[in-house]
């Protein structure tokens, strides 16, 4: 038997009442390290799985990742603002296993690469690490010579920076124009790095507003730090980014493999 007319919703009510019911019904709770607690945020919809998904063919692949998830986020956000704005890389990686983890529990890893050793993954050992696991403060580098100090403070970055650096280093690998004097693709991959973990510098105790530079600005200041400040910096960034990516990384027998935070881990497998 139809329903009466009565009782049938129109194309747009459909969506205002699907849009609320989102926000109301259709959330979940994602542990936020920074702030070391939880907050709520809507569930992927089919649309929004689409967009990540195809994030996967651009040739930019990651950098578009970054950009599109940091986007679905924004939208899908039910917490503060301003915790939102200053969601880090490390938020975003416990942020992307609870909505996975949402959308299946269980991961199938490919440990070889070559899909000759592929093994379901239970995702919640991996969530309650993540809980347990404690966002790094911010720490300061001091270097002094000849009566010269150099002081660089360096944080997480925000996730809605990310690819900002990351476009950046994409366009300057495929347009030499915008390398300068860096030819070398490694070499501005690896001063984007430490760049994006830089928050303030002070020269001779006076402070440098590193923070309001544009990119190519902040990567040509880092440029010309000294070695030695440089090479503490990357061995901290070096430091931070293994402790977080061993909670990730999963065993086989004698395998063991990364999960790399792509669209692939948003498919349903």
């Amino acid at each position: 038997m139809f329903m009466s007319e009565q009782n049938t919703l129109s194309f747009d009510d459909a969506l205002k009442k699907l849009d609320a019911i989102s926000s109301e019904s259709f959330n979940i709770d994602v542990w936020i390290p920074s702030q070391k607690k939880y907050f709520k945020i809507k569930e992927l919809t089919a649309n929004q799985q689409k967009l990540i998904i195809e994030s996967m063919l651009d040739t930019e692949n990651k950098t578009v990742f970054s950009k599109t998830f940091y986007e679905i986020v924004s939208e899908n956000w039910l917490g503060d603002a301003f915790v939102l704005e200053n969601l880090t890389i490390i938020d975003k990686v416990s942020i992307a296993f609870a909505i996975k983890n949402e959308l299946s529990d269980v991961l199938k890893v490919d440990f070889n690469g070559d899909l000759s050793v592929v093994k379901p993954i239970n995702l919640l050992p991996i969530i309650d690490a993540l809980k347990a696991y404690v966002h790094p403060e911010n720490k300061i580098f001091n270097y002094e010579k000849n009566s010269v100090s150099v002081e660089a403070e360096i944080s997480i970055p925000l996730f809605k920076n990310e690819s900002d650096f990351d476009f950046y280093v994409f366009n300057s690998i495929k347009n030499e124009n915008k390398i300068e004097n860096v030819k070398d693709v490694l070499a501005i991959t690896f001063i984007s790095e430490l760049a994006k973990y830089i928050k303030e510098i002070k020269i001779n105790g006076n402070l440098f507003n590193y923070n309001n530079l544009d990119i190519a600005q902040k990567i040509e200041v880092v440029g010309k730090l000294p070695a030695t400040l440089v090479q503490n910096i990357f061995e901290e960034i070096f430091k931070i980014k293994t402790t977080l990516e061993k909670i990730y990384t999963v065993k086989y027998e004698n395998l063991s493999k990364k999960i790399e935070i792509d669209g692939l881990l948003f498919l349903v497998n």
